[in-house]
């Protein structure tokens, strides 16, 4: 927990930092790192094409609908 949101970089924010690094097996220095914000967008690219994904599937069903007459 980094505390309360006050825009500061306090002991508990690099704390939560650390914590974090180490749970995804990074360089651990309790900075936000290159390293650091590379895997969180690579994270934000992989969930945005994941909801694009989910998306397209939802489309795909609603343009080909089941003709009851042909699947007797």
């Amino acid at each position: 927990n980094p505390g309360e949101i006050d825009g500061k970089m306090g002991r508990n924010t690099r704390k939560a930092i650390l914590k974090f690094q180490r749970d995804i097996n990074i360089r651990r220095d309790g900075e936000v790192s290159p390293e650091l914000i590379a895997w969180l967008q690579k994270r934000e690219a992989a969930r945005h094409a994941e909801e694009l994904a989910e998306k397209r599937q939802k489309l795909a069903k609603q343009e080909d609908p089941v003709d009851p007459a042909t699947t007797q």
